[in-house]
């Protein structure tokens, strides 16, 4: 398989994360709506979330949104490296730290939440105040490096002119309408936007027909 083969896949593999990060935001509202939602019937706590097949179902596409979401940074980076410079580096290095590291996360949860829904609901229901400090730490973090990098990667790659400046726009979006959304009651708008930023970049890239790697190291050279 040729580097240019390798580098398109990680196009299909953005939008794969793209359609799974928004499926998986617009899961989270319609079966676990927040208080005050349009759609509010009555409010689960985390807990009672836990302990239903859905919430594993939806944590499970989430789970697997974030492994392709790695995926697509590395070959969307790769793509435009050279145009992105070091903005670019330190952007793709925050977001996939963050993102990495939020994987983290989901799947601690993923696994042992189930149980503690279970075994000790009071401690999930409890929220932050149930943790200390570094454990409080180690949610926030990733969070906010991911959504920094996030927001760079879509500066970079808007003066990077490689992908439509649209797509860039919709990630330097992203971090402002997870707080917009948060205050309308409708959350999964920064995943949206995410998600299509990262499907239409990644269409971009896997319908790139680049030339050999042989012709370019001549060109290169010449």
């Amino acid at each position: 398989m040729t580097p240019q083969t390798l580098l398109r896949l990680t196009g299909l593999a953005a939008i794969v994360a793209g359609v799974l990060e928004a499926l998986n935001a617009v899961l989270d509202y319609l079966l676990f709506p927040p208080a005050q939602s349009l759609i509010h019937t009555s409010v689960m706590s985390f807990s009672q979330r836990a302990a239903t097949n859905a919430w594993v179902i939806q944590q499970a596409v989430n789970w697997v949104a974030k492994v392709f979401v790695l995926w697509a940074l590395v070959g969307l980076y790769t793509r435009q490296a050279k145009q992105t410079r070091v903005l670019g580096f330190i952007a793709f290095l925050l977001s996939f730290v963050g993102v990495m590291l939020v994987f983290g996360d989901i799947f601690g949860y993923y696994l042992l939440a189930p149980d503690l829904a279970r075994v000790t609901p009071a401690f999930l229901d409890g929220g932050p105040t149930q943790l200390s400090s570094v454990g409080l730490l180690s949610f926030v973090l990733p969070f906010l490096a991911a959504q920094m990098g996030i927001l760079l990667f879509g500066v970079a790659s808007l003066r990077a002119k490689v992908f439509p400046r649209w797509a860039a726009a919709l990630f330097i979006l992203t971090p402002l309408l997870f707080v917009v959304g948060g205050f309308i009651t409708l959350p999964f708008v920064g995943d949206v936007a995410f998600g299509a930023g990262l499907v239409w970049m990644g269409s971009t890239l896997w319908a790139q027909k680049q030339e050999p790697v042989e012709q370019r190291a001549v060109a290169a050279m010449s």
